[in-house]
């Protein structure tokens, strides 16, 4: 899902950038909204499941900020 988000970022960007009408930023910006929506609830699980167990609420708070 992390790489998935990755490829959202890659094709969201260009698509924003390139505003030339006003579909065009409308469109990267869900794309790129879409992406970071599954970015956060991606990057909380995958941090979960790595962090050692005396550190995993300490990692996973630092992750909100």
């Amino acid at each position: 899902m992390i790489l998935l988000t990755d490829i959202g970022f890659i094709i969201g960007a260009p698509v924003f950038y390139s505003a030339t009408e006003f579909i065009t930023p409308l469109t990267g910006r869900i794309l790129m909204g879409c992406a970071v929506a599954i970015s956060v609830v991606a990057d909380v699980a995958y941090l979960h499941e790595i962090s050692p167990i005396q550190y995993r609420g300490s990692i996973l708070s630092c992750n909100m900020y």
